[in-house]
């Protein structure tokens, strides 16, 4: 039996070490040790291989737990959550989410409220673009010139190309 931990964040401006300290402090209240953690800063909108959720299931076996500070790290689509915690119980992996202990039991009402919490999850994901929208229109509207000026350089140096 291994337990592996989960962290994600959406920008560099989150900070992962905050889940990981929640994870090491649950693992030491609980005298466990945690095997390893995927740790990975990407959006929630991005496929499951970008967000090393293919690799966190090739890496659990049978009877292995999943360590994660909350379900939205996981999955912010209702369906896709629902299906993952689906696909991961079915091969008898116990998923524990820290700030939602409610979560972690097998009791009968658990996929009621996987459904609540993927569904609040995909919502507040929903609210957190249309807020950004307006406020970019906001901007707009105001006379502000978004995006990079004139004249700037990209992050990244263009590659040069070859003569031939």
């Amino acid at each position: 039996m291994k337990y592996i931990g989960y962290i994600r964040v959406s920008t560099d401006r989150q900070d992962g070490n905050k889940q990981k300290h929640l994870i090491l402090e649950y693992s030491q209240r609980n005298q466990i040790i945690v095997d390893q953690f995927i740790d990975v800063e990407i959006s929630s909108t991005k496929s499951q291989r970008e967000r090393k959720i293919d690799e966190l299931k090739s890496i659990l076996e049978h009877g292995d737990i999943l360590i994660c500070a909350e379900l939205s790290r996981l999955a912010r689509n209702m369906l896709e959550a629902l299906n993952l915690i689906d696909e991961l119980t079915q091969n008898n992996i116990k998923i524990i989410f820290i700030r939602q202990p409610e979560l972690s039991t097998n009791a009968p009402h658990t996929k009621l409220l996987f459904a609540i919490y993927s569904y609040f999850a995909e919502t507040e994901r929903d609210f957190i673009s249309m807020r950004t929208k307006a406020g970019l229109a906001k901007l707009k509207a105001d006379g502000v010139k978004l995006g990079r000026r004139t004249g700037s350089r990209n992050k990244k140096p263009l590659r040069k190309l070859s003569p031939y």
